[in-house]
């Protein structure tokens, strides 16, 4: 999964997913980029097909960060 939009004001991204791996409300998911964890999201919704928003708890996200559950 993908970080395909960021709302730094709102303080949310939304997640890209594949349809059979949808992660659960109020899941805590972490974001990667190159290598290192840079961010704590937690799932909130709304979900639109593929995509899911989630709040931003801590660290920095930017488009194209890579989203894991550890």
């Amino acid at each position: 999964a993908r970080v395909v939009s960021v709302n730094t004001v709102g303080r949310f991204v939304v997640l890209s997913f594949p349809a059979s791996q949808m992660p659960k409300m109020d899941q805590p998911l972490y974001l990667h980029r190159g290598g290192l964890k840079v961010a704590e999201v937690r799932v909130t919704g709304p979900q639109q097909e593929n995509n899911i928003v989630a709040d931003i708890v801590s660290g920095d996200a930017q488009v194209g960060d890579t989203v894991s559950d550890d």
